[in-house]
């Protein structure tokens, strides 16, 4: 992966997110398939280029994005790569789903508290989403509720 904040690492989610596009292309020719109900789900890294996604495509009808966020390091990334400047953009229903005891993504850290959204650094990120605040859904999940009900 180039450095994050060179403008080859630009290039890099550029070609990410084109990939992606072209992927709804493909469903959107399938004629099995309905169009008018195509969802983005985004799995912990897989979260990161469908911020880019989901800001600049509005063929996705919601989106839910599942243990992954912004952390503050992306301050640092060249600014036409950094997802904190897309995620105002994006439009649709979202939810977030996220470990409240996550030790790889913090709730606190970054899926919930993200320094680069604000001044204060209390903003969280499903707040960011240009979404109106009826569709915005943030769930914190703790071990009992989540883990124990999928049997791990």
């Amino acid at each position: 992966m180039p450095d994050r904040a060179q403008e080859e690492y630009v290039d890099y989610n550029v070609s990410r997110v084109t990939e992606m596009r072209r992927g709804l292309d493909y469903l959107e020719m399938r004629p099995d398939l309905d169009r008018e109900r195509i969802a983005f789900l985004g799995i912990s890294a897989g979260g990161g280029p469908g911020v880019f996604m989901t800001a600049l495509e509005s063929r996705d009808r919601s989106m839910v994005f599942v243990g992954t966020g912004i952390s503050t390091r992306e301050q640092q990334y060249a600014q036409a790569a950094n997802r904190t400047n897309f995620v105002s953009r994006i439009r649709g229903p979202k939810m977030t789903l996220h470990g409240r005891y996550d030790e790889d993504t913090s709730l606190k850290s970054e899926g919930s508290r993200c320094s680069s959204f604000s001044p204060s650094g209390n903003a969280s990120m499903c707040s960011k989403v240009g979404t109106s605040r009826r569709r915005k859904w943030p769930f914190p999940l703790s071990r009992s509720g989540w883990t124990r009900r999928w049997g791990r």
